[in-house]
């Protein structure tokens, strides 16, 4: 048996994935078994075991090209950490497999409550006393006599000299004025000449590279989010240049698997803003896997980490050997 680990498309904020495996069985729902085989632990809906135990029962679907699927939601998808090293058994085939950390666990969700800091219901809304309240009326405050108004005194004349002496500050005032007013104009006059904005029709053609303007292209093709994410490379950030390439990774797209093998083989640099730990059991598998979709450099990187993995001391490149190395 044959599976493949991909995360769902509907669900790109992760909690949910897809299990794809080879039958000519026409089973409605099929019952799946997971055990993590460097820790001896089956997977039930309660949580991990040591006895051999099933994950449950689930509604299969046909997939196309002799592929049935069933889909796995958080119940399953958030028990299992990135890399585990899995035997699954569906019906009678088995098959071992690397959990992919393109599947994603739930996003957390923001808790919501209120807090009385008091504790006690308020009288004024139960219309009850409160135990121990004592009710005092404030004394009214003693009425005070108003200030009697103060006089006034008359303004005092300002002597002609005083206003002849005035009106020259004025005129200077307004020629400062002028003036600002003028360079202001100047200034102005100058940027609508030199410094004239970029057209309309030229902003249009550039991609939006904010982190709405991604989120817009969710629907689109990977062609089209991968083209945009090279536009946009030194302003997206992470997060979203991570979420275009798993977006690829699930459907097989083989310039996204290729980059997801460079990332885990550490070698070459990407131009993508994301760094993985460097795995060479994981470059192994991307790399066959861009291969077998297509990618015309895939096959020499491929044969180059084959010779670096070291299968009679470590199980895990074992086995990863025999999966594509052979």
């Amino acid at each position: 048996m044959d599976i493949q680990l991909l995360p769902d498309p509907g669900h790109p904020a992760g909690g949910y994935a897809v299990l794809q495996f080879t039958s000519d069985g026409s089973d409605a729902s099929v019952e799946l078994m997971i055990r993590d085989l460097r820790k001896d632990l089956w997977l039930t809906p309660g949580g991990w075991r040591t006895e051999q135990s099933a994950a449950g029962v689930f509604e299969v679907i046909d997939a196309g090209g002799g592929w049935r699927q069933i889909r796995l939601g958080p119940d399953v998808v958030d028990q299992i950490d990135p890399d585990s090293y899995l035997e699954i058994r569906i019906r009678s085939g088995t098959a071992r497999a690397i959990w992919p950390d393109s599947i994603h666990h739930s996003p957390p969700e923001a808790s919501s409550g209120t807090f009385d800091p008091g504790g006690r219901p308020d009288p004024a809304l139960t219309g009850k006393p409160t135990s121990g309240d004592l009710r005092v009326s404030p004394p009214e405050p003693e009425s005070t006599p108003e200030p009697s108004p103060k006089p006034t005194s008359p303004e005092p004349e300002i002597p002609k000299d005083e206003l002849k002496t005035a009106q020259p500050k004025r005129n200077l005032f307004l020629l400062v004025l002028l003036i600002v007013i003028v360079m202001a104009a100047a200034a102005y006059l100058a940027w609508q000449i030199f410094d004239q904005p970029t057209p309309p029709e030229e902003v249009a053609g550039r991609a939006d590279c904010s982190e709405e303007g991604f989120r817009g292209r969710w629907s689109d093709s990977f062609d089209d989010q991968f083209a945009a994410l090279g536009d946009c490379l030194g302003e997206v950030s992470g997060t979203t240049a991570l979420r275009v390439l798993d977006s690829g990774v699930a459907a097989e797209n083989p310039n996204a698997l290729y980059i997801y093998a460079q990332l885990y083989d550490g070698t070459e640099s990407t131009g993508i803003p994301v760094t993985f730990e460097p795995n060479l059991a994981r470059a192994t598998e991307y790399y066959a896997r861009a291969k077998a979709a297509g990618n015309a450099d895939a096959a020499t990187d491929l044969e180059r980490v084959c010779t670096e993995l070291t299968p009679e001391e470590d199980l895990l490149h074992e086995s990863v050997f025999a999966d594509y190395c052979r």
